[in-house]
């Protein structure tokens, strides 16, 4: 089993600088902590909260088991793999138009070693995924089910 510790940082509690953050980090994880000691929270499907100065619901320690992995985190790690692979692409053709512009010599052929079908493989699944899972904002789109989960866990 493991435990899955995410901890929302954007928000006016966390500063504007390094240690402003760490300090509320660390108030938080100890909250968390203290949280998760007071009602047990040790096995598989346990879960707790915590809040920030503000007393904003920014923090959840849940227990899983080693192989579970939900469908959001599925799906945000498949997002981020493939936003990785947009943003390498990116990145290569900036350095190519780059290149161009201010050398005579030959381009770096940055794209010789990649396929083609991949690229556009890629780029098509990224745009599916964003249009069935995420909203507008980026935001995962949260189902019925993780709705219910997501009040329970800031305790609505």
């Amino acid at each position: 089993m493991k435990a899955i510790l995410e901890i929302e940082m954007g928000n006016d509690s966390f500063g504007n600088c390094a240690t402003e953050r760490l300090f509320e980090m660390r108030n938080v994880v100890e909250k968390l902590m203290d949280n998760a000691n007071r009602i047990m929270v040790a096995d598989v499907g346990d879960f707790t909260t915590a809040q920030d100065a503000n007393g904003n619901t920014v923090a959840k320690l849940k227990i899983v088991a080693d192989n579970e992995i939900t469908e959001h985190e599925k799906l945000e790690y498949i997002h981020s793999t493939l936003q990785d692979v947009a943003n390498t692409i990116e990145w290569a053709k900036l350095k190519e138009e780059s290149r161009d512009a201010t050398t005579t010599s030959a381009p770096l052929n940055l794209f010789k070693s990649l396929d083609e079908d991949m690229v556009n493989t890629s780029m098509s699944m990224i745009e599916d995924i964003r249009e069935k899972h995420f909203d507008e904002g980026g935001e995962l789109i949260i189902t019925q089910g993780d709705k219910k989960l997501k009040e329970m866990l800031e305790g609505k």
